[in-house]
């Protein structure tokens, strides 16, 4: 969460469909009250992210 510069509520609220990934440059896709936010991450947190999907994907599609 340190890295993205996401609030606490929007860390929680953040859904696998949130989150994608181009070229090696993920963005992160935030929706608030009356406002959405796109925050671009790199480096580590991607692949941290690329690794926690490729998890999801091998034990089951209930794992959110």
């Amino acid at each position: 969460m340190a890295n993205t510069g996401c609030r606490v509520t929007e860390a929680r609220n953040l859904r696998w469909s949130d989150i994608r990934s181009n070229k090696g440059e993920t963005r992160i896709y935030l929706h608030g009250k009356n406002k959405e936010r796109e925050i671009t991450v790199g480096g580590r947190l991607t692949t941290h992210i690329e690794e926690l999907r490729a998890y999801k994907q091998k034990n089951g599609s209930n794992w959110e």
